[in-house]
């Protein structure tokens, strides 16, 4: 069943899924449902990676380079580097 996991014998719900069906447009278009594109903060003309793995299609935001300004702040990065480095 779609949107299930599977654990021995009972179905149990995904965490979180939200499954919605969508058509493939003569174009090889398809729309996004409102409803998900309000839950991941999708915008009109936002950029998105296309993937395909195995046998599915994953559709994956491209963020700004300044959304993601900071994420890796207080990370230790100091190298150590070989003498032939210094």
């Amino acid at each position: 069943m779609a949107g299930r996991g599977v654990a021995g014998d009972e179905v149990t719900p995904l965490p979180e899924a939200a499954i919605n069906l969508v058509e493939i447009s003569a174009k090889y278009e398809v729309a996004i449902p409102r409803s998900i594109c309000e839950r991941l903060g999708l915008k009109p003309g936002q950029t998105l990676q296309v993937i395909a793995i195995g046998d599915r299609v994953e559709l994956i935001p491209v963020r700004s380079t300044r959304s993601v300004r900071g994420f890796v702040r207080g990370i230790d990065s100091h190298v150590e580097r070989g003498t032939d480095r210094e």
